[in-house]
């Protein structure tokens, strides 16, 4: 029940600030990292199924092309 509790952000996703910049933080916040771990097992589990469904090597290279950005999110969330 805790990790589900993680996926809620606790800033919200639209600010009145337009005009100023807000600082990015220095520790990637856990709603962020939750849902990078959520989309890596969901495209894992698809690509297994399609793996076995369509017998080939693609699904395999189109869901490692699709699991690159949360796991860039996750190592360089700083830069």
């Amino acid at each position: 029940m805790r990790f589900w509790r993680t996926l809620i952000p606790d800033e919200p996703f639209i600010s009145d600030y337009d005009d100023m910049l807000l600082p990015v933080p220095k520790s990637i916040p856990p709603a962020v990292s939750g849902w990078c771990f959520v989309a890596m097992v969901c495209n894992c589990v698809v690509v297994a199924i399609a793996t076995a469904i369509y017998r080939n090597i693609a699904p395999l290279l189109v869901g490692a092309i699709f699991t690159m950005f949360p796991l860039w999110m996750l190592l360089f969330w700083r830069n």
